[in-house]
């Protein structure tokens, strides 16, 4: 899973057609990371293993995050801060077109 590549809002949607410094520019102020991840049920967090990162940050291996779930929508974080939101699409078939 890799999860969390975040770069700062003004920065977003600069990637395309960007010279090399621009580029090491916009990658400096980006944050990801990877590993597993399982999901706390009861006490509604999903728990990320960090197997690596970008930059390094050896002292963190595990991120709880809330979790919620309504309909087809899954949000990770608080509803009053970062967070983000997940929808399902759900795609017609060619024989429920006609």
């Amino acid at each position: 899973m890799v999860h969390g590549l975040v770069a700062a809002p003004e920065v977003r949607g600069k990637w395309d057609g960007a010279d090399s410094a621009t580029l090491k520019s916009l990658l400096n102020s980006a944050a990801a990371y990877f590993g597993t991840y399982q999901a706390d049920y009861a006490n509604g967090r999903v728990v990320h293993r960090i197997e690596g990162e970008i930059p390094p940050n050896l002292g963190t291996t595990e991120v709880a995050t809330p979790f919620r779930l309504y309909g087809d929508s899954l949000q990770l974080g608080r509803d009053s801060s970062t967070h983000w939101v997940f929808v399902r699409v759900r795609r017609r078939s060619a024989s429920s077109i006609h």
